[in-house]
């Protein structure tokens, strides 16, 4: 169950990490296409995309292994009332 939640937590942690970086990465892009004199270089906007695909990429296999994790401590916990 502990590592359920865990994994659940780590999910959520990099899930909203993602946005974050997702929204950097669509400010940074904007700001580039108007020629704004803070605009990210094109080096730069390419890893934050990187960085938003690497997160995105975790936070779908923590959460699908919390969820297996979860399913399991409940079907181990609870299996035998099914019946």
């Amino acid at each position: 169950m502990l590592l359920a939640l865990f994994m659940l937590a780590l999910s959520a942690l990099s899930g909203i990490f993602c946005v974050l970086n997702r929204l950097r990465d669509i400010r940074g892009t904007a700001r580039r296409a108007c020629g704004h004199c803070d605009a990210p270089t094109r080096d730069e906007l390419r890893d934050l995309g990187d960085l938003t695909w690497w997160t995105f990429y975790i936070h779908v296999v923590t959460f699908a292994l919390g969820v297996i994790a979860l399913g399991t401590a409940l079907l181990l916990t609870f299996g035998g009332k099914l019946s």
